[in-house]
């Protein structure tokens, strides 16, 4: 049954953090997979709740790579430090589902809990790449973008995004199949045979694992 806005307004009880003037602007924004939400450096005119499926951010490094950020579930919001610091969208963001809800105005008191809550993960995530092996944060990846428990993406971005080498995706993609974690159904699609030790395994890294 397809949802409503009012529908997502109570689930998330939103009506307790916003004005009755603000709930009344809210309205439902459905994306596509892979769809672009916000556009690094671009200039953003509303905040958006994250009510259903979920989505990835990204930056781009010094060197010019596409480095993963960290994944986003419902209930995100995306553009309060933006909107707050009047400044340009700073990280990409791609739906890897259908969502969200759009609100035009700003509020304060879950504001400062919800950058609270991203600046405890930017702390985290940005030292990932140190802490976590290539099995690890290949494992969180695999569990937060796949569809229907297939992996098809391109394994040269993926590298980029996870902080590997082309070379080191591939062998760990074969040593989960060798595991029994994953079955290559063709050239660059695999599939998950034991989503449970995938979760286990990239369980804490990119925001967590929600099911």
């Amino acid at each position: 049954m397809e949802k409503t806005a009012a529908a997502y307004i109570r689930k998330y009880r939103l009506d307790q953090i916003l004005e009755e003037r603000h709930v009344s602007m809210l309205e439902l924004k459905t994306w596509k997979r892979r769809d672009i939400l916000l556009h690094a450096d671009t200039e953003l005119h509303h905040l958006l709740f994250l009510v259903e499926g979920k989505a990835k951010t990204s930056y781009i490094s010094a060197n010019g790579q596409t480095v993963l950020h960290s994944f986003l579930y419902p209930l995100s919001i995306l553009g309060e430090v933006e909107l707050w610091k009047q400044m340009p969208v700073l990280n990409e963001v791609t739906a890897l589902s259908e969502q969200s809800l759009r609100q035009d105005v700003r509020f304060l008191q879950y504001l400062v809990s919800e950058l609270s809550e991203k600046l405890k993960n930017s702390n985290r995530n940005a030292s990932i790449s140190l802490s976590y092996p290539v099995e690890n944060r290949l494992a969180s990846y695999l569990m937060a973008v796949c569809e229907r428990d297939v992996f098809q993406e391109d394994h040269g971005e993926v590298s980029s995004m996870i902080g590997c080498s082309y070379r080191q995706l591939q062998r760990c993609l074969s040593q989960f199949c060798e595991q029994g974690l994953l079955c290559k159904c063709e050239k660059g699609v695999y599939r998950i045979n034991n989503r449970k030790q995938l979760q286990t395994l990239g369980q804490d890294i990119y925001g967590g694992i929600t099911s």
